[in-house]
């Protein structure tokens, strides 16, 4: 298990699950920089901060949570791993997207980097594991509906234009959760079917869209339940398309779309950025309370993270036509306790024996409590995939 986030200022202490000296501690008004070479590798840098004091330091460590920064971008299918092009860059719809507290994005225009060496996923659950890992989600939706961040308005305009998610639209939704993705959609005038496996998860999802007459919320897992006569013009499925049966999802999708909808998945993944030494640091700690962790995970970069696997397995069975991607970074800052609540909404995370994820969640809030001022900041990268059915 590897979980990273963004860049910190010097330490007040050194926890232990660090693997920090006490003598590589900063003095105040230094900096410690991670630089990437261009193999990967990671080295420390420090720096004296010329421009800062530690006056001014402590006043940083004293604001109020930053607002994230959305980074918008589109990139098409090349072959063979839909990575040796750069794509075009693109700025959707402005900052709607929201953190913890509602913290609203700043919109930034970034141009689309070229993928040259695809990095392994964190959202790949092995088959032996799916069924199990993906159950632990409704143990606590109240937790998951709190604590999980939204998605930037930007995505919605490009469901809109890519997939056709608009005003009267139908949409089967497969894996709703609590309706994070659910209740933009609706608020857009999308007629919603929203499939979800969790009991607990379907209630939330139900309360949230109570009022939105053209939603439906049926109880059930994707795989099993039986689709409508009428087909849809949208098969959308937001950070959940890695629990749906492999063997399951891209045939059914096809089944269930009328010739020329869209079958849209939106993955995430946690990239390097925002207080990248705290992503670091951490790893010390699920090395030492998680056994399956592999020593000196870090986070890739947002152009390391291919999305090859994806395109490949949807056109494998020709019933759809090429993949078009869009991408989108965004920051989301957390304080210690809003952190650990996120972390306890992963499936990885739940799954630990109660000891260690006590163990876990102390050690990586002492960290963040003792180096890192009670806040830190973790990037996103949210990729849309559309791919048409023929």
């Amino acid at each position: 298990m590897s979980y990273y986030g963004p860049t910190g200022r010097g330490p007040r202490s050194v926890p232990a699950c660090s693997g920090l000296a006490p003598s590589l501690a900063l003095p105040a008004g230094a900096t410690f920089a991670v630089v990437a070479a261009g193999t990967g590798a990671l080295r420390p840098a420090l720096s004296a901060a010329r421009s800062r004091t530690a006056d001014a330091l402590a006043d940083s460590a004293r604001s109020p949570v930053r607002r994230p920064r959305l980074h918008a971008m589109t990139a098409y299918l090349p072959t063979p791993l839909l990575a040796r092009r750069p794509g075009r860059a693109v700025l959707g719809g402005g900052g709607g997207l929201t953190g913890p507290q509602g913290v609203p994005v700043s919109p930034t225009l970034r141009r689309m980097p070229e993928i040259t060496t695809p990095a392994p996923r964190d959202d790949t659950p092995e088959d032996a594991r799916r069924q199990r890992l993906r159950r632990t989600f409704d143990e606590d939706a109240e937790l998951y509906d709190r604590a999980r961040p939204g998605y930037p308005a930007a995505l919605y305009d490009d469901l809109a234009e890519l997939a056709g998610a608009r005003a009267g639209s139908r949409v089967l939704e497969v894996g709703c959760g609590t309706g994070q993705a659910t209740v933009p959609l609706a608020r857009r005038g999308c007629r919603i079917t929203a499939v979800e496996a969790g009991p607990s998860m379907a209630a939330v999802a139900r309360r949230n869209l109570a009022g939105m007459p053209d939603v439906e919320v049926v109880t059930a897992a994707f795989e099993d339940w039986p689709l409508p006569a009428e087909p849809y013009d949208t098969v959308l499925v937001v950070t959940a398309f890695h629990w749906i049966d492999p063997a399951v999802r891209v045939p059914k999708a096809a089944d269930a779309l009328r010739t020329g909808g869209a079958l849209a998945v939106v993955r995430t993944q946690h990239v390097r950025g925002g207080t990248e030494e705290f992503f670091v640091e951490v790893q010390r700690c699920y090395e030492r309370f998680d056994p399956e962790t592999k020593p000196g995970t870090r986070p890739p970069t947002a152009a390391e993270v291919g999305n090859a696997d994806h395109a490949q397995e949807v056109a494998r069975g020709g019933r759809f036509g090429p993949t078009v991607f869009r991408r989108y970074e965004h920051d989301v800052t957390y304080t210690t306790p809003q952190y650990l609540d996120v972390l306890r909404t992963y499936s990885g995370h739940r799954a630990l024996p109660e000891a260690a994820r006590r163990g876990l969640l102390d050690s990586i809030a002492e960290l963040i409590d003792g180096r890192y001022g009670g806040r830190v900041t973790k990037r996103y990268l949210v990729e849309l995939g559309v791919s048409r059915r023929r």
